[in-house]
């Protein structure tokens, strides 16, 4: 399991959740924090 992990990281360093918007990374925690999703959506 750990290189498994190992993997995901380094493909993925953001971790999930996560999300792009336009192309654009979101912070993860835009994804789990209510009202933060609303203030990236409204830039």
């Amino acid at each position: 399991m750990v290189e498994v992990d190992r993997v995901f990281q380094e493909q993925d360093p953001q971790g999930t959740p996560a999300a792009l918007l336009d192309g654009r990374p979101v912070h993860s925690s835009a994804c789990t924090t209510p009202g933060r999703w609303e203030d990236v959506l409204h830039g």
